[in-house]
């Protein structure tokens, strides 16, 4: 009888542990069912309960980020990764930021531009580099630097009719107000100024990329003759190879960060535009001058 009274209070006693943990969870913006979620997935992974002790330090940790995250980033964070992937992320975040299109601590390697420099943001860079990725149209530019000139929702010249706001249903809801937009033809404005005043534009197939922006194929291709849009890809072409993916190419030179496109997850236009910089510096470290001037 005391060994089965003792089991019973241990149940008890667990089933109540439990509870105050999934109670945690919802406070942070869970709701039950995805904290039952948690706590099941923790158990699977490690064999044992998702303590207080676990979960308090993980919460401490996100909350002595940098950058305070929004209440749905923390949820997302509880509710798509595991506490020790959580404490890992953070502690590689070096400042704290967010992606809103991976819905996870920024990885991306780009720097945000400093205060300091912001006035300056308008001069034309030497060197940029950029991405494009899909759904939704996303646009990332970065300089010979690694700071961010550009990082944007690429929205149609003239909105569709009947809809206000293009529609983001891979975006959390607490990000989408603070995401910037930007009408194709105004990042094409900027492209066009910056490259009067000398920029070069790099990408991997730039042709996709300044597609997704209203340039013709065949106007990007007279652009890259004149030698103001680099097709990084082509950089290391021998005659009758294939184009290699920016992922191998990135693997090939040693410029790929660590878990660079792994996985299927989601790419991010940013740390692309960052890695096709690199490999131009890597495979062009003095560039070759350009054809002529607009």
């Amino acid at each position: 009888m005391p060994r089965l009274f003792t089991g019973s209070l241990l149940v008890v006693v667990t089933a109540a542990l439990n509870d105050m943990v999934g109670l945690a969870l919802q406070q942070r913006g869970l709701t039950r069912r995805e904290a039952e979620a948690v706590q099941f997935r923790h158990k699977r992974n490690t064999g044992g309960p998702l303590t207080m002790e676990v979960l308090q330090s993980t919460l401490a940790a996100i909350d002595d980020l940098p950058n305070a995250l929004l209440d749905g980033q923390v949820a997302e964070l509880l509710r798509a990764t595991t506490m020790d992937a959580i404490r890992s992320a953070v502690k590689a975040s070096p400042d704290g930021r967010w992606c809103s299109y991976k819905r996870k601590l920024c990885d991306c390697g780009g720097r945000p531009l400093l205060v300091s420099v912001a006035a300056e943001a308008a001069a034309a860079p030497r060197l940029l580099a950029i991405d494009c990725e899909f759904k939704p149209l996303r646009f990332a530019a970065v300089d010979e630097e690694g700071s961010t000139r550009l990082d944007c929702l690429v929205l149609p010249d003239v909105a569709p009719a009947g809809r206000s706001s293009a529609p983001l249903p891979s975006i959390l809801r607490c990000d989408r107000p603070q995401l910037v937009g930007l009408t194709e033809g105004a990042l094409r404005a900027q492209l066009t100024e910056w490259m009067a005043l000398g920029t070069r534009v790099l990408a991997h197939t730039p042709v996709s990329d300044l597609r997704a922006l209203g340039i013709p194929e065949l106007e990007v291709i007279e652009l890259q003759r004149r030698g103001l849009v680099v097709d990084v890809a082509l950089l290391d072409l021998a005659q009758g190879d294939q184009v290699a993916s920016l992922k191998r190419m990135a693997e090939r030179y040693g410029v790929a960060p660590p878990g660079f496109q792994e996985g299927g997850a989601k790419h991010c236009a940013i740390q692309d535009a960052v890695v096709a910089m690199a490999l131009f510096k890597a495979l062009r470290p003095e560039m070759p001058p350009k054809v002529c001037d607009l």
